[in-house]
């Protein structure tokens, strides 16, 4: 895609926001099956489809957002601020939390319960718990600029290739060598180049949906991608005794959330529904929601063996208290963090670009 576009515009897509929202629900009903608040069949695998749905958003929105303009210093200067003020405040503040909570308290957060597990997180190296994909995220950001440098060569399908070829040798390689490797860039990273390119695509790819929109086996398959929502769920294909590989390697596991993604993106049929005010306030909160309610679980739980609180409200007490501690970390601090950190870093590049034309002219 030439670099002559960048000046196309790149219109929100509201669906977007509620999906993000729905990948927070997943993770918050998996981890509370898992606890035995919901039933197990809601349990291990349909997180880490939530945890998919994450990846791919957010290479989706990289290439959508960024690959249409030119990579120069001021564009990624940009992207850098972006990418890490809306990440890092959040994560920091919770990495903090469970440092504190261990050293003075005693007490075990994120299973962050070794000084090696807390350099792990501090340094963005490999995450302790859900902190995991946090680490994953910011390699990602690094690839990225690879990718965006061929984008706007219109290259970025052999630039993806020649990455998923790299991840594929290393992969092999360290798993050969017996490297954990499930917490880490190197399984994820096609979900995320998947989710880029899409969005690189866009507007070649809308065309092609808006026409094929109109056929009837179009809808009928959009509906049945809907209706197999049931099925792509781990712990039902457990019970029904179909295999499952590795979370991010099953076809199913990853394939389905980079469907539902896709038809969300390009809003079909009941993928609109996505839009839905309730969803968006949910994906509004999404981050927050996510790096926050484990720890709101780790609460509730202690609340049931204590014999305070009922199992049968583990859910929805986990859930409004999630929601409701997101929400003041959203507005109280995720937010603010963000608009600090832009406005103090964004004009840097552009105030020292034009101190050096001024002494240019001198």
């Amino acid at each position: 895609m030439a670099a002559s576009a960048s000046a196309q515009r790149t219109p929100h897509l509201i669906a977007l926001d509620g999906l993000r929202g729905f990948a927070a629900l997943l993770v918050i009903v998996s981890h509370s099956a898992n606890h035995s608040f919901l039933p197990k069949i809601f349990g291990d695998g349909l997180g880490k489809m939530g945890v998919i749905l994450f990846f791919g958003l957010s290479g989706f929105l990289m290439g959508y957002l960024y690959c249409r303009k030119h990579l120069n210093v001021k564009t990624l200067w940009d992207y850098a601020v972006n990418r890490l003020a809306r990440i890092l405040p959040l994560y920091y503040f919770t990495v903090l939390l469970t440092i504190v909570s261990f050293c003075m308290f005693d007490f075990v957060l994120l299973k962050a319960d070794s000084i090696l597990k807390m350099v792990n997180n501090v340094a963005l190296i490999r995450g302790s718990s859900i902190l995991w994909t946090i680490s994953v995220e910011v390699h990602f950001y690094f690839v990225f600029v690879i990718l965006w440098f061929f984008a706007v060569r219109s290259q970025s399908i052999k630039a993806a290739a020649a990455l998923l070829a790299f991840q594929i040798a290393v992969y092999l390689s360290l798993t050969f060598l017996g490297v954990g490797l499930s917490s880490s860039i190197f399984s994820w990273l096609h979900v995320f180049l998947a989710g880029s390119l899409l969005g690189i695509h866009y507007p070649v790819l809308r065309r092609k949906f808006d026409a094929l929109a109109q056929s009837t086996f179009f809808r009928v398959t959009v509906w049945a991608t809907l209706l197999l929502a049931v099925l792509a769920i781990p712990g039902v294909r457990r019970m029904l005794g179909v295999p499952i590989a590795p979370q991010y390697l099953d076809p199913i596991t990853v394939g389905y959330p980079l469907i539902v993604l896709t038809l969300t993106v390009f809003a079909a049929g009941p993928f609109i529904l996505f839009r839905h005010h309730i969803l968006r306030w949910f994906g509004k909160i999404s981050y927050s929601l996510y790096l926050l309610h484990l720890i709101v679980l780790t609460f509730v739980e202690i609340a049931i063996m204590e014999g305070l609180l009922p199992t049968q409200l583990g859910f929805p007490v986990t859930l409004a208290l999630s929601s409701l501690v997101a929400w003041a970390a959203y507005t109280f601090l995720e937010l603010p963090a963000q608009n600090a950190l832009r406005s103090i870093f964004k004009p840097l590049v552009a105030h020292r670009a034009l101190t050096q034309g001024t002494r240019g002219r001198k």
